[in-house]
């Protein structure tokens, strides 16, 4: 004689241990991620090309005409920006901030912004004073965030070893 006994405890059991698991690697991922994230968009951008590269006249001369906007002339950096960065968490996962805007990141992001899709980055405006000098928010959330799946994945795989 053969015979299977299928035991509904167990197998409800393995499975609430195991989205446990789940849980918690995608809430390691996420802060790992969301670490990435913050510490890419601290790289300083590089310095300014000469001669400036004004999105327009006007542009031109009312960075003269406030003295740099309020900041001198020539700016010097003070860090703010790349230090502004910042991982802070919230109920159901973590929030990357920075509260000293600035062109640099890129404008907003659309509505067809896909954080799982790194091809579907539709940055928006930035100065031809900022443009490839400085990294763009949306695209380097994408590119980290679309990685995500593969990686909660992997630690699970290494967890069920």
């Amino acid at each position: 004689m053969i015979k299977l006994t299928i035991n509904r405890k167990k197998i409800m059991d393995d499975l609430r241990a195991y989205f446990a698991e789940m849980e918690d690697a995608t809430r390691d991922e996420m802060k790992r991620t969301s670490e990435s994230i913050r510490d890419e968009m601290r790289e300083p951008g590089s310095p300014v090309a000469y001669p400036i590269k004004w999105d327009s006249e006007k542009q031109r001369r009312a960075f003269f005409a406030t003295n740099g906007f309020g900041a001198g002339i020539p700016y010097n950096r003070n860090g703010k920006y790349n230090s502004g960065w910042t991982v802070s968490d919230f109920p159901n996962g973590y929030t990357i901030s920075n509260s000293h805007p600035a062109g640099a990141i890129g404008g907003t992001i659309s509505n067809t912004f896909d954080p799982f899709n790194a091809s579907s980055v539709t940055a928006g405006w930035q100065s031809s004073i900022h443009k490839g000098r400085w990294k763009v928010f949306a695209e380097v959330a994408a590119k980290h965030i679309s990685a995500m799946p593969q990686k909660i994945i992997d630690a699970l795989i290494a967890v069920g070893k």
